[in-house]
Order: C-alpha cells, then structure tokens, then sequence
C-alpha cells in the first residue's frame, strides 16, 4: 500500500524534494499528509525497526509513537486516566446494584411466612 493509495482526494499529499545525496539513486522527497493518513501509515509500520533510521543521530525526526486513547463515542477520544475513570465509576454502579439485589433478596427470605 503506498502514500497514494492512502491519501484520499479531500486530503491531498504535499511533496517537496530535497538535494540529491552523492551516490543516491532518486532524490529525497517528504511528503506532508493528513493526520488520518499519517495515523494509517503509523499502524501499518508500527515497528520503527522496518525503516533502517536510527532516530538517536537525528534531532529533526522522531520515530512514529503508537497514542493510548480510546474512542469512547464517535469524535470523542478518551485518554488512558479518563477512560480508567470510566471503568471505575462503570464497575462501582454494577457493584451498588449488586448490593441492592442482595438486599431485597434478603428481605424475602427473611420475612415470616404468613397464613
């Protein structure tokens, strides 16, 4: 899958080309895309290792970081803290009604039997 195949028309990609290095075979060419695109691309090459860069000598680039969010609805982008939150106040409201079931089955089996 290339850059082409990913950008979409309502993105365009923007390129420019850089000074040919002494023995290359094609000049350089950075291409500025869109998040979305960008965001494809970091799942397909999400190991840095598949690039033969080495980020440490670089201070221009870094490599591509996988982001901890969650979509909790459509546009809505939780992080890592909201969505623990989340669970949490998720987990104890099943929890109080747990408590609350237990309580009204305790009430019935509790209760003398009337004639």
């Amino acid at each position: 899958m290339s850059i082409s195949e990913i950008s979409s028309p309502s993105s365009p990609v923007k390129a420019c080309s850089l000074p040919e290095p002494a023995g290359a075979a094609s000049p350089l060419r950075i291409q500025l895309v869109s998040k979305s695109v960008s965001e494809k691309l970091l799942y397909k090459f999400s190991d840095v290792s598949e690039f033969n860069f080495d980020y440490t000598q670089s201070g221009l680039w870094s490599p591509p970081i996988q982001i901890n969010a969650f979509m909790s609805s459509p546009g809505r982008i939780l992080t890592q803290h909201e969505m623990l939150a989340k669970l949490r106040s998720a987990l104890a409201a099943q929890e109080r009604r747990r408590r609350r079931y237990r309580l009204s089955l305790n009430a019935c089996l509790c209760s003398p039997k009337r004639d």
